[in-house]
């Protein structure tokens, strides 16, 4: 989630997309990305990776 700023993400697969300030997203392994203009980017990330309740929980 962007609280401030905009930045574009480039992946490896040469998709590229532009997130700005109240929009949410996810990013696929593998990218690059950096600010675009002078205001300072401030986000929220969230990691799902290893996760094992609730609606991640695995059946092994």
């Amino acid at each position: 989630m962007i609280l401030q700023g905009t930045i574009t993400v480039a992946h490896d697969d040469g998709s590229e997309i532009t997130v700005s300030a109240g929009e949410a997203y996810s990013f696929a392994p593998g990218h690059d990305a950096w600010v675009v203009g002078d205001e300072e980017v401030i986000g929220y990330e969230f990691n799902n990776t290893g996760k094992d309740y609730a609606v991640w929980q695995s059946d092994e």
